[in-house]
């Protein structure tokens, strides 16, 4: 019968989340800031 394999199962960490919240307010600040270069108002272009 074979062995199971041994594998690396690294501790449980905050900086995923942090990294993940990081990133969304750079996308949201990278759309603000396109939104304002192009003029736009509130959802819609009107």
């Amino acid at each position: 019968m074979a062995t199971p394999e041994r594998y690396y199962v690294p501790a449980a960490s905050i900086w995923p989340i942090v990294g993940a919240v990081a990133l969304f307010l750079i996308a949201a600040g990278a759309g603000a800031t396109v939104g304002d270069y192009l003029g736009a108002t509130g959802l819609g272009y009107c």
